[in-house]
């Protein structure tokens, strides 16, 4: 018991709270990002119609097209979805088959 006690006590330290001071902005009009989160990329394949094809430009993602490919076609084949990808000049690009 007395272990816990100690532990909770220390994982009890402060965090210096920051003064944050704002300087310039400006308003932009720009949408609402749909498609963030863990679940985006679910939400991404069932919104498109068959033989929709989005393209990921270079840079465009903080993870490799190998990566973001297994991913995309995981989370198809979770849906139930078939997708086709390939690497093109473009970019990552994917269609959605059925």
């Amino acid at each position: 018991m007395e272990d816990s006690a100690k532990k909770k006590a220390v994982a009890k330290k402060r965090v210096i709270k920051s003064d944050i001071k704002l300087g310039e902005f400006k308003l932009i009009d720009k949408p609402i990002p749909q498609f963030t989160g863990r679940g985006s990329k679910y939400a991404l394949i069932e919104s498109l119609n068959v033989g929709q094809c989005i393209v990921f430009s270079p840079g465009s993602t903080n993870v490799k097209f190998d990566i973001l490919k297994r991913a995309i076609v995981g989370a198809a084949k979770r849906r139930g979805i078939k997708v086709v990808c390939a690497v093109e000049p473009e970019g990552f690009c994917f269609w959605r088959k059925e």
